[in-house]
């Protein structure tokens, strides 16, 4: 029986909405068949304790990524120069080395997961999924989607991926690095690859590792519906029922472990508050925002929710059919 590990890569900011996506990944994954693994790059002796024996109780195995890795990736996020140096978190690309991690010679895959993200649906359709050799399966980015939009964000991030000087038809498969899974025989590979890449063009990578990654695997990509890596932007519009998202990716700010902004109902509010309810002990780590960034976020959300519901919930500046294009 092929055997996955899912895991999730953070430091301590991160590390309480991990712990909720992986516990939402034990219930919606065959026990049998995956562990779950949370590596942390960076966090205290007690904060560490306390998710590692929250965690074994849920059967999450919580672990310290191994000093090892953590000297390469030292070394990774100092590629680009002055302008870069520091300024890239160490679990950014964590999920490079997952293999030097994990135990030997157990599992056949890894399927990496963010930590701000839900699990809301069985996860065995991507589990199974084979993975391309020496490739990748994952979903398409919101900028790829949004491609066509009359937006100067869009405009700008259009701009700065074709500093990648990657071939014109990259641009609809551009993947997000959120939701991807890889075979556990690739990685030194692709990890080889994608730091080649960053130390080559580190100072033209928006997105970081996932820039890299993107330079390095764009022609070996099998891509997935996003109903495997659904962006938070497009909840409450009717791609979402079309689809019915198996993870929901909550990029940008907010996010939901912050309190019910829009579109935050108390689906996806609710379970922070259920493990924390459930795990006292988390309480003190659930992350909060101070009263001005209260207010920016919720003018911003209200913003983007309004012009939802002007538009009769259709406001879409994007192609659905290439939402729901891939593979599985």
């Amino acid at each position: 029986m092929s055997k996955t590990a899912i895991c999730y890569v953070t430091d301590k900011g991160y590390l309480f909405p991990s712990l909720l996506s992986a516990v939402q990944a034990r219930a919606h994954a065959p026990r049998a068949a995956d562990d779950i693994y949370i590596f942390v790059t960076m966090c205290d002796d007690e904060a560490f304790a306390i998710f590692q024996s929250v965690g074994r109780e849920e059967g999450i195995h919580v672990e310290r990524m191994s000093q090892g890795s953590l000297d390469l990736l030292n070394d990774v996020s100092q590629f680009g120069g002055d302008s870069l140096s520091g300024k890239i978190p160490l679990s950014s690309f964590g999920r490079l080395f997952l293999d030097l991690e994990l135990p030997k010679g157990v599992y056949d895959h890894v399927f990496y997961i963010d930590g701000d993200t839900q699990i809301i649906a069985d996860l065995t359709p991507m589990l199974e999924f084979p993975v391309p050799d020496g490739g990748v399966v994952a979903c398409r980015d919101y900028f790829s989607l949004m491609r066509h939009a009359d937006e100067e964000w869009v405009r700008t991030r259009i701009m700065n991926w074709r500093k990648l000087n990657l071939p014109e038809e990259a641009l609809p498969r551009y993947f997000n690095g959120g939701v991807m899974k890889f075979r556990m025989a690739d990685f030194p590979d692709i990890r080889a690859a994608a730091m080649q890449a960053w130390s080559d063009g580190a100072d033209r990578f928006v997105a970081h590792d996932q820039d890299a990654l993107n330079v390095c695997l764009h022609d070996k990509t099998a891509l997935a519906s996003i109903r495997w890596n659904f962006p938070r932007f497009m909840l409450g519009l009717p791609v979402e029922e079309e689809l019915k998202p198996a993870i929901v990716h909550f990029v940008s700010h907010p996010k939901p472990w912050h309190g019910r902004f829009p579109p935050f109902t108390d689906k996806w509010v609710a379970p922070y508050e259920e493990i924390v309810a459930r795990h006292p002990r988390l309480a003190p780590y659930r992350p909060t925002l101070d009263i001005p960034h209260r207010a920016v976020y919720t003018w911003r959300a209200l913003k983007i929710h309004v012009a939802n519901i002007l538009s009769g919930g259709r406001r879409q500046d994007f192609d659905a059919s290439e939402c729901s294009a891939g593979e599985i």
